[in-house]
């Protein structure tokens, strides 16, 4: 009888909860801009005690919006250039980098103004992309290139360590890559001879090079 009752008093307990889900219905894949996410606005803010839900809802027009934050009209702020209103703030929007970005070398040397930088932009356009079998390695170099280089510029840009370590890394290679510039403009045979050159003294540096003397190292232990 006790365990009866107290079943009969856990649900009268949870019954207005049961019924006060069912009154809000959250969908937060509506579109802001239409009338079932402001109908959804209205609801939410009728309700004395409102349902906790992670993301702001909310409702705008092209003037002014409602945030479920105090529940009142406000006036939408004028959000700068490369900036969205998004839950009722102006929030800076994510360029995504291009193809013709030097990510790596933009973020270790600073600028991409930076002599290195411009070299590396002289050799792909003036250079390798001038002739068919310099385009055709840059198709392929830059589906790899773009696959990792974004997460790289960007550890550079928040560990001055990690930048400084890429900088060092990359500037061996970078100097190498100057040999290019020795190639003429639309010259199939030289860009073809000097690029071979140039992967052939990279390889030799960070790889046979390094392989080696650990070669060596372990040979005398």
């Amino acid at each position: 009888m006790k365990l009866l009752f107290f079943i009969i008093f856990a649900f009268i307990l949870l019954l207005p909860n049961s019924i006060y889900a069912t009154q809000f219905i959250y969908e937060p894949t509506a579109n802001p801009e239409s009338e079932k996410a402001k109908q959804q606005i209205e609801n939410y803010c009728n309700y004395t005690e409102k349902p906790n839900i992670e993301k702001d809802l909310f409702y705008n027009n092209s003037t002014h919006f409602i945030s479920t934050k105090d529940c009142k009209y406000l006036e939408m702020p004028n959000c700068g250039p490369d900036t969205a209103f998004v839950s009722g703030l102006c929030v800076g929007l994510v360029k995504e980098p291009s193809q013709g970005d030097c990510l790596i070398a933009t973020a270790s040397f600073g600028s991409e103004l930076a002599p290195q930088v411009q070299m590396l932009r002289e050799v792909r356009d003036n250079v390798l992309l001038t002739t068919y079998s310099g385009a055709l390695f840059m198709d392929g170099f830059n589906s790899a290139y773009y696959s990792f280089s974004p997460q790289v510029a960007q550890l550079e840009n928040e560990n001055p360590i990690f930048k400084e370590g890429v900088k060092i890394f990359i500037t061996p290679m970078i100097s190498t890559l100057s040999i290019m510039t020795l190639a003429d403009e639309g010259s199939e045979s030289e860009v073809i001879f000097f690029g071979v050159s140039t992967i052939g003294l990279i390889v030799g540096m960070y790889i046979i090079t390094p392989a080696i003397v650990v070669w060596q190292v372990r040979k005398r232990i």
